[in-house]
Parts: structure tokens; C-alpha cells; sequence
């Protein structure tokens, strides 16, 4: 190209005619200059031409008036294409009137280019859809010496468009598998899939399509247009065979939409992110029979799961993570934790979920290592209803689990009646202290007589071995949609109940160094039982007022109760002394969510320039939710061997960590907003621009409180012996309760025991200080980002976040002062995306963000959290400041088609101020433990993600489908030294961090009697799991093992909506362990048994 499309040669020609001049007459030299003109003209004509294609609905346009920057330049009748190519390289303003509405568009082409374009408009919404491709000229026949009429060789060049059904029972909807779709008039056909949908891939053209099924009747769909680079949608019903029924197959009167390609399963959804995500089809969790988020989550790339709960993406645990659910943020069910559970999801419920790996700028600050996004499932167009029913029976189920004998009327249900309340005795000791120091009278403001009224109010749980004959669940959901005159009304609703056991054995091993001499100084196994009680509920309603409005109401209540029982044999090497501990505990956790939102479009152009916006979207939502957590009367009693005499054991009451009974409740209540506005920019010389922006706001109110009641002196239960069933009321009886220390034996004559309420002086109850608390915080944002797409061969986000969050406390004891500042800090964080397409096939993204982690209220509160199973007390830290980190992320990707991908990603996470764990101290019953800011940690990896799918012979109906990834990570964390906090290493892996993750995933599908088998194999490499406290007494860190998880699907489908499933899990019997980075010394070893599950649902 040369000085604006004209050929050099042309200007050299000039140049002679000029020169030529000189030597010829005047009329010869102005024949050369005008021959010279004539050819500029003739050049610059023939550069370029458009092809022009215009619809309506998906049919051809009536009369199309075209105009080209400014100028009318012609028309085309009704199902004629345009052609026109007297018009220069460069770019270009063209507008289409078709009635009365004008379609502008904007392009750039190059000399010896033609530019297809094919536009296609809504007249219900008013939207216009276009697409673009550039093709030699050359590949056009020359149009006819009037200019019209051309040859559409040049077709043969566009990309094919899409043609995508689904395909259901007349009167019932039911999805029908296995319906050969043919393209009439060519060998081209293909099947429909278990959900009864179809796929074709064809040149621009109109088509007939033939559908074929051994118990309907054969349809045939007339005049199916395919577009270039767009797909048409057609669903479908077929009517059972008439054994009296003859003549031709009926034509259908299917619905059709034409438009781009909207992405429906995952692979699509990651290709036309402009950002690094990965994603999940919950169509697919009977096959890999998922009842729970967190079994689905754990299989995408770079993904593992702490206590098959929480989700630890990329190494980083739930501080470097955001979750929110339908666009919400939602509160922790845990007083003790940030993140959401993920087991207490059901998938059933899910549409779909999305993990995103690098940060833009319209999702929150935290999503340092990715934001998970869950969505439930969409209003249905038609009506229908499901039921689900499972059972379960494992290698630990049996008659030898171990089960508290406190039981309710609603302990089926998860819900305790008020057999595990606080006892009415104990509630003035809520307001006022108990002092018992050296029997000092008054008893801050209680007599001796109300206090042994309190030691004896307090409900003991005995232990009993009983039988669980397995794990059962049953789900209900169901849905539809009525049309009321151009509005509808739709609604969705899920139910779901789940009572599963657990079992197993621990081996834990506890070693010390002395010089260079390790030695065993504890041992202890202990067999825990749980019984785990899901209870959920969704209830969505939608109001379409008009296809640019809708409006809906999301409610959903998730309940999850854990109901464990421990009995521990504890030996002390060292002192050859033996214990037996009896723990029980009763957890209640819930979460109540409501979301009303709001989704419009509105046509904001109004000629001129605004012609070229794109529809305005303004999505809102207004949120409410609320989480309790509720752990009452939790126990511990303590029994030594020997004190009856014997071989036997018996109670004892003698340290502070014998025996406690333990209430604690936390309560949390959200509140706020988000709004989100975007406008697309029609093309503009090649370039389709987003723009973007929102705000959001989230407030927090959180209190809880922490009772903790023990019973001490000196006490044992001499001539009563620990039986099978261990009941501590055999030796806790009225008569050994004291209302003071210092009795000696008591009246009993075995010691005596008063009860310990702990409290605080009221003198001293100022400042952070007391077992109770009330926490407030907010968040706020405002966010713009742009998305732009040039020349569909590059994609830009570029966006900044404006971050603010504020927190503030009160810790007290019996009154309430004002709050304390905690965190008051803003950040804005910019984030930068690019991903170039190489092809339609082929593409790079790379990344760069920064993100912030806050403190969340348990690591700044200074309130004292006793981890009773692990002898670990944690404390917040008030002078914690956030953790602020760089993200780099590049990942090539290949998509061989629709179904299948290959992905290779780097990342890369540079933090400073990073929050962790600290030990900072050694106590007679706990560990002590503080959360402290490192000087710097690191995490850099690699994730490879395949997923291919084989045919294996099509008329026979084999498939085979392979998912593959493989993650490998790297972390670093710079421990500060001296500052009084101990550590083994100063340098060490992030806690919580595996070496590697795999999946793999392996699928067999006989599509002709609806049979499928699935393998699902987990590994996760070695993981930093217990820092080590860094005394001198310590061996080393310890890490957990690699585990090898596999689990086995069979399900057979029937065309009547009958699914029956079979599954196998933990297919190798796998262990768990636990080792001393020295020596490689057992810590702790554990198996949970394989589990076999039947299952079986009905869809009408």
C-alpha cells in the first residue's frame, strides 16, 4: 500500500506523462495525464467491495436501502444480496434502512479485499446482530458490465455457521437421546446427546433437516438458514409413533432464534472470557455423581479441597480467595473462618460455576488466587419435576461406631430441641461473675448453694457403641413458566435432605528431639464418628415483563449440622501413664439468603454518532442474608488407667483440661447493593468497545459468645470403672459437687468437684477483653473497566477498582462499650487482560493484576478461639495490616472444537504483608497461635487442562471423552526473624500448599441403550500441613501425603425420564497420612473405607 491505496506504479506513470509534456504537443499530453487519472480512478475502484446480506427475524429482508458514508450507493430487494465495489481500501461508514429503521456499522477493509457482512435484526427487541470477514477479492467472480449479479464462489471462503437444536417429547418435554438429525440432500447427520441436543456445523445456506427416532415419528424442519459466523437455535418436539398412522413425515413448526453464538457449556465460556477462567457444567453431575459443590470443585485444574470443605485454589487458602453466589457475597457459616463451605451447596440446585484466575477490575479485590462464581439454575421454560433417591453403605459402616447418647426429637433433622440448651442455672452467670478464689466468700454475688445448683445442672453425654446402617439422601426439585398475554411468569424450587456417617480410626504419633536422639513421647488412636445432616431449600421466582425487562426474587436457606463423637486412648510415653478421652459435639450451621434483582435494556440511539450504541444494560440487586452458628453443650471427660486399683479406668477431675462443657453461638447479618451498567459500542473501523461500570456495598454485623464451664478439684472414681459405654454421670453424681475448692474428699468420700465458671473481675472488663463480642464491618466499591475487541483478532480489559473497608470491634464480658476502631484502609487496583486469536482455534491471554487481602474479623479481634480437638488456642492480631499482591497469568489455548480444549497456563503471585499463622507459645493445655504479617511469600506454578473427545465408530453409538489436568505449584513464605515469633524454617511453603495436583477423568458412553461408565481419579502432592513451633524440643514441620482418590460410575438412562446410577468410592482403599519432614516419622494416619451408593431418578 502506498500514499492511501494508489500504486506506486501509478505515480511513476504520472511522472512520464508530466515528462512527456515537454517533448509532445499540448492535446497529446493532456490524453496521457487524463489516461493517467482514469487509471488512479480505475485503481482505486476496483480496491475493494462489500457483500452485503441483510434479515430480519432470521428471513430475508424486505427492500434494503444502503448508504456509504453518507451517499446512497443503491438497494437490494427482498432475499437478494448486495454487492458493491466502486469504493476505496480504508475505513467506512455504511447504514441500512430496512422500513423504517436505520442499522448503522462501521468497517475497515484493505485494497483487493471484499468485505462479507451479514446483519441480522430483532424486531422484538430492537438489536441488531452483525459479523464481519475479509476475503480476497480475487475469490469473487467479477460482477457483470451493469454491475449486477455476482458469482458466489466466493462463499466457499466464509466460516461456517451453526445450526443447534434440542430436541423433546411432545406434551411431556422430556429430552430425547439418540434422534439421528440428517441434512437432507448430503451425508451429513449427527445424534442427539442424553440432554437431547444437537449440534451442526454448515456452510451459509438454507437446508432441510430430517429427524429420525425407532419410537417417534420422523420430522423434518424446512428452510433452516445458515448464516456466516452465526448459529440458528431451534427447538424441537417430536410426537410417539401412531402404529395406525401413514404418509409422509410432518413438518415441524419449531421455534428458531438466529444470533451469535451464545456460550452454553464451559469450554465456550472459558474461550470468550477476557479473562483466565475455568468452569463447570452442572448437566453433568449425575455422571460424575456430584451431590455437593465441593465433589465438582475439586475437579478443575489447580484446585484442592482442605476437610473435603474448602476450596484451596492454586496452593492459596480462603484469605487470597473471593465466592460469591448468584452476584452476592455471602456470610461464613464459621466463627472461625472467612470462606463459605462448600459441602453445604447442593449441586442439584447449581447451573453453573465458574472459577476465575485473574483479577478484572468488576470483581471484588480479593480474588488474589480466583473468584468462585455459583449460579443456580435458570427458570424453565417448560414444566417439570424431579426426584432423587440415594443409598449408601460403606466399609465403616457397622456396629462398632461410637454415638452420643444425647438425643432429640429433631436430631433427624439436624435441629436440636433443647436437650443441649444451657441449663437455666447457669444463666445469671452470664451477667455477673462466680469467684471462687481460695473459697473467698461472697462468691461475687452468689451463695455456696447456687453455685453447686450450677455444678449440677450440667447435662453429661455418655458415649455408646451403636450401628449405622449407611448414608441416605432424597431431592426434590421442579419448575415452570406461564405466558400472561406478552409477559411471563416463572419459578423454581429445590428441596433436599441428607443423613450420611462417617467413620474411622486415627493413629496419631507425637515425636521430640533431644540433642540428636528422637524419641516417641505420645501416642494416641482415637475412633471418631460423625453423623452429618444436609438440609436445603431454593425457591426462585422470575417476572419477564418484555424481553428488555426482567425481574426476580432468589431465596435459599442451606443447613448443615454435625453431630461427633471421639474416644481417645492416649498413652504418655515418657511417664508410661494412660488416658482415655470422651469427646462429644453437637454443630449447627445455617444460611438464609434473599436476593431481589433486577435486569433492563434500553435503547439509547437516536441517530448520528449514538447510532452506534449498543443497547444500555443496568443490572441491580439488593441483598440480604444471615448465618447462625451454633455448637451447644460440647464435652470432654478425661479417664486415667489405674486409679481404680486395676487394669481398668476411671473418672478423674484433677487439671483444667479434664473436662469442660462448652456453648458457643455466633450470629452474622449482611446487607447491601450492586449495581452494574454497561454499554457496547457498535464496530467502529473494525473495533467493538464495552464499557462498564458498578458499585457495590456490603455490610456486616457479627456477634457471638463462648461459654466454657469445667469441673475441678480432686476427684477420681476409685471402684468405678470406664465401661464400653462410657457414661461420666455413673461417677458424676450430686453428692460429689461442692460449691467450693479446698473440701478434700467431700461427702462423697472420692474427692470432690465445684465448677469452674471462669468469668473476668469487672474491674477488669475495659478495652478487648471477654468471651462475648460484636463486630461491625463495611466494604464499598466502585469499579470501570473497558472491553475491547480490534479487528476480532485482539481482546483488551483494562480496569481499575476503588476499594474501601472498614472494620470495627467490641470485646467484653458483661457490658458493652463503644467500638474500637480495627481496620480502616482503601485500595484501587488495576487489572490489564489481553488475549490475542491467533485463529478461531488457537489464542494467548495474558494478565496482570494487583489485589489486596483483608483481615478478616477472627484474625484482628483479639478474642480467644480454642481449638479443643487440636490443643490449639489462636488469638487475633489488632495490629495486622492487609496483604497486598502482583498477579502475572499467561495461558496458551487451543480449542480443536466445540467440545474440547487444551489449555497451558503460568502464574505467578508476589505478596507483601502476607497474613499467616504464627506460633507464640507453649502452654499446660494449649499451643498458643497468632496470626502475624510475613515480609513477603511467593507462589508461581504451571496448569495443564485437556479435555478431548472420540468417536468410536458412530453407528454403532461409542464415545469416549478424556479430562486431564495437571497443576504444579510453588510457594515461598520470608519469615521475619526475631520479633518473638518462633518458627523451624524462616523460609518455608505456604501452609496448605500441595506440590501438584492431578485430575483425571475418563468417560465411556454406549449412546443406544443410554449407558455410561465414568473413572474420576484425584492426586494431590505433598502439602505443608502443621508448622512447626520452632522449639527446641520439635522435630520437624508436618506434611501430608500424597492421596490417591478414585471413584466409579455406572449409569444406565431410559426414555421414559428413569436414570439408575451405581458408584464406587474410594476405590483403592486409600490411607491418609501425615509425616515428620525428619525421617519421614508417622504422625497421623487414617482411613475412611470405601463407600458403594445406589441411586435412582425419575424426571416427569
Amino acid at each position: 500500500m502506498f500514499a492511501g491505496g494508489v500504486p506506486p506504479h501509478i505515480f511513476i506513470f504520472l511522472f512520464l506523462s508530466f515528462r512527456a509534456g515537454d517533448n509532445m504537443g499540448l492535446s497529446a499530453s493532456r490524453r496521457l495525464l487524463c489516461s493517467a487519472i482514469g487509471m488512479i480512478v480505475a485503481s482505486q475502484g476496483q480496491a475493494a467491495a462489500i457483500k452485503l446480506d441483510a434479515f430480519v427475524d432470521g428471513k430475508p429482508a424486505a427492500v434494503t436501502e444502503v448508504l456509504l458514508d453518507g451517499k446512497a450507493i443503491g438497494s437490494s430487494a427482498a432475499g437478494e444480496s448486495f454487492w458493491y465495489d466502486d469504493l476505496p481500501g480504508g475505513g467506512h461508514q455504511l447504514q441500512l434502512r430496512i422500513g423504517e429503521r436505520v442499522i448503522p456499522y462501521e468497517f475497515t477493509i484493505g485494497a483487493e479485499e471484499a468485505a462479507v457482512i451479514i446483519v441480522n435484526s430483532e424486531s422484538a427487541s430492537g438489536r441488531a446482530i452483525k459479523s464481519l470477514q475479509r476475503l480476497e477479492l480475487s475469490a469473487f467472480d467479477s460482477a457483470g458490465a451493469e454491475g449486477e449479479g455476482i458469482a458466489s464462489s466466493g462463499e466457499e471462503s466464509l466460516l461456517p455457521g451453526l445450526i443447534q437444536g434440542k430436541v423433546v417429547s411432545a406434551g411431556g418435554n422430556t429430552p430425547l437421546r439418540n434422534v439421528t438429525v440428517k441434512v437432507a440432500g448430503s451425508d451429513q447427520s449427527t445424534v442427539t446427546d442424553r440432554f437431547g441436543a444437537f449440534e451442526l456445523e454448515l456452510p451459509q445456506g438454507v437446508y432441510q433437516l430430517e429427524l429420525q427416532h425407532p419410537e417417534f415419528q420422523t420430522s423434518r424442519l424446512r428452510n433452516q438458514r445458515v448464516l456466516s459466523k452465526m448459529n440458528l437455535a431451534v427447538d424441537v418436539q417430536l410426537s410417539p409413533k401412531d402404529a395406525f398412522a401413514g404418509g409422509d413425515a410432518p413438518v415441524v413448526e419449531e421455534v428458531q432464534v438466529l444470533g451469535r453464538y451464545l456460550p452454553g457449556n464451559p469450554i465456550e465460556i472459558e474461550r470468550i472470557s477476557s479473562s483466565v477462567v475455568d468452569s463447570i457444567d452442572f448437566t453433568q453431575i449425575s455422571r460424575f455423581d456430584d451431590s455437593m459443590v465441593s465433589s465438582a470443585l475439586k475437579r478443575v485444574v489447580g484446585v484442592s479441597m482442605e476437610d473435603d470443605r474448602y476450596a484451596v485454589v492454586r496452593g492459596m487458602k480462603s484469605r487470597y480467595q473471593s465466592t460469591e453466589f448468584n452476584g452476592a457475597t455471602l456470610p461464613s457459616t464459621d466463627p472461625a473462618r472467612r470462606d463459605l463451605p462448600l459441602d453445604i451447596f447442593p449441586a442439584g440446585i447449581m447451573q453453573g460455576l465458574s472459577l476465575q484466575k485473574s483479577a478484572t477490575a468488576d470483581v471484588p479485590s480479593t480474588a488474589t488466587a480466583g473468584h468462585i462464581s455459583m449460579r443456580t439454575r435458570d427458570i424453565p421454560e417448560a414444566g417439570f419435576f424431579k426426584i432423587s433417591s440415594s443409598i449408601t453403605h460403606g466399609d465403616n459402616h457397622g456396629d462398632d461406631m461410637v454415638i452420643s447418647d444425647t438425643e432429640g426429637d429433631r436430631d433427624w433433622l439436624g435441629m436440636d430441641d433443647g436437650s443441649r440448651e444451657l441449663p437455666n442455672e447457669l444463666t445469671p452467670s452470664l451477667q455477673q461473675w462466680v469467684n471462687l478464689d481460695n473459697g473467698a466468700p461472697g462468691y461475687g454475688g452468689f451463695n455456696e448453694e447456687e453455685v453447686i445448683r450450677m455444678g449440677q445442672s450440667l447435662r453429661h453425654n455418655a458415649i455408646y457403641k451403636g450401628e449405622a446402617l449407611g448414608d441416605s439422601s432424597m431431592d426434590f426439585s421442579g419448575g415452570n413458566s406461564w405466558d400472561i398475554g406478552e409477559q411471563s411468569l416463572g419459578v423454581i424450587g429445590a428441596l433436599r435432605y441428607s443423613n450420611k456417617w462417617s467413620n474411622s480410626t486415627k493413629k496419631n504419633s507425637r515425636f521430640a528431639k533431644y540433642n540428636e536422639r528422637i524419641a516417641l513421647i505420645e501416642f494416641a488412636e482415637t475412633e471418631d464418628t460423625n453423623n452429618i445432616i444436609d438440609l436445603s431449600a431454593m425457591l426462585n421466582l422470575q417476572w419477564n415483563i418484555n424481553d428488555r425487562h426482567q425481574l426476580g426474587l432468589n431465596n435459599i436457606a442451606l443447613r448443615h449440622t454435625t453431630n461427633s463423637a471421639e474416644l481417645e486412648h492416649f498413652e504418655d510415653v515418657s511417664t508410661g501413664h494412660e488416658f482415655k478421652f470422651q469427646r462429644t459435639d453437637w454443630i449447627e450451621e445455617e444460611l438464609l439468603s434473599h436476593q431481589v434483582w433486577g435486569s433492563h435494556s434500553f435503547d439509547i440511539s437516536a441517530g448520528g454518532w449514538s447510532a452506534y450504541l449498543g443497547d444500555l444494560s443496568v443490572d441491580w440487586q439488593l441483598m440480604n442474608a444471615g448465618t447462625e452458628y451454633d455448637r451447644p453443650n460440647a464435652t470432654q471427660y478425661t479417664y486415667q488407667k489405674g486409679v481404680t486399683g486395676t487394669d481398668s479406668y476411671g473418672l478423674v477431675v484433677k487439671n483444667f483440661g479434664d473436662h469442660y462443657n462448652l456453648w458457643e453461638t455466633m450470629e452474622e447479618a449482611n446487607s447491601g447493593y450492586r449495581l452494574d451498567v454497561a454499554l457496547p459500542i457498535e464496530d467502529i473501523f473494525g473495533v467493538s468497545l464495552l464499557l462498564k461500570v458498578g458499585a457495590n456495598d456490603l455490610q456486616r454485623e457479627r456477634d457471638g459468645y463462648h461459654y466454657r464451664y469445667s469441673l475441678s478439684g480432686r476427684f477420681s472414681s476409685a471402684g468405678i470403672a470406664l465401661a464400653e459405654n462410657a457414661d461420666p454421670s455413673q461417677a458424676i453424681i450430686p453428692e460429689v459437687i461442692v460449691g467450693r475448692p479446698g473440701l478434700g474428699d467431700g461427702p462423697s468420700g472420692l474427692g470432690s468437684m465445684y465448677i469452674y465458671v471462669g468469668g473476668l473481675d469487672p474491674a477488669m472488663d475495659t478495652g478487648l477483653e471477654g468471651d462475648s463480642y460484636i463486630v461491625e464491618q463495611n466494604s464499598d466499591a466502585t469499579y470501570g473497566l473497558v472491553e475491547a475487541n480490534i479487528l476480532e483478532q485482539v481482546k483488551v480489559n483494562l480496569g481499575v477498582r476503588r476499594e474501601n473497608f472498614y472494620m470495627a470491634g467490641e470485646q467484653y464480658m458483661y457490658t458493652v462499650e463503644p467500638m474500637t476502631e480495627l481496620l480502616d484502609e482503601e485500595r484501587t487496583s488495576p487489572s490489564l487482560s489481553v488475549t490475542y486469536l491467533f485463529s478461531d482455534a488457537w489464542q494467548l491471554r495474558a494478565a496482570y493484576s494487583e489485589t489486596v487481602s483483608w483481615p478478616e474479623i477472627f484474625e484482628v479481634l483479639p478474642r480467644k478461639f480454642n481449638d479443643i480437638e487440636t490443643l490449639e488456642q489462636y488469638e487475633g492480631n489488632p495490629d495486622l495490616k492487609p496483604a497486598d499482591i502482583e498477579n502475572l497469568d499467561l495461558r496458551l489455548e487451543w480449542y480443536p472444537s466445540d467440545t474440547e480444549s487444551v489449555t497451558l497456563a503460568l502464574f505467578s503471585k508476589d505478596i507483601t504483608n502476607a497474613i499467616e499463622n504464627r506460633f507464640d507459645g507453649l502452654g499446660d493445655v494449649f499451643d498458643y497461635y497468632t496470626f502475624t504479617n510475613a515480609e513477603s511469600a511467593e507462589v508461581y506454578g504451571a496448569e495443564l487442562d485437556l479435555r478431548r473427545e472420540f468417536v468410536l465408530g458412530r453407528e454403532q453409538g461409542h464415545e469416549f471423552f478424556v479430562q486431564f489436568n495437571y497443576t504444579d505449584i510453588m510457594s515461598s513464605v520470608d519469615v521475619t526473624e526475631g520479633s518473638g515469633i518462633f518458627e523451624y524454617d524462616t523460609e518455608r511453603p505456604l501452609q496448605g500448599q500441595p506440590d501438584y495436583i492431578v485430575n483425571l477423568q475418563l468417560g465411556y458412553d454406549h449412546v443406544d441403550s443410554g449407558q455410561e461408565v465414568t473413572l474420576v481419579f484425584n492426586r494431590k502432592g505433598e502439602e505443608l500441613a502443621i508448622v512447626n513451633p520452632g522449639i527446641s524440643a520439635a522435630v520437624s514441620n508436618v506434611y501430608e501425603m500424597p492421596f490417591d482418590d478414585l471413584k466409579l460410575i455406572y449409569m444406565k438412562g431410559f426414555d421414559n425420564g428413569l436414570s439408575l446410577s451405581a458408584s464406587v468410592e474410594n476405590l483403592l482403599d486409600a490411607e491418609r497420612n501425615l509425616e515428620y519432614e525428619t525421617q519421614e516419622l508417622p504422625y497421623l494416619q487414617y482411613s475412611s473405607g470405601r463407600k458403594f451408593k445406589f441411586k435412582a431418578s425419575y424426571s416427569f
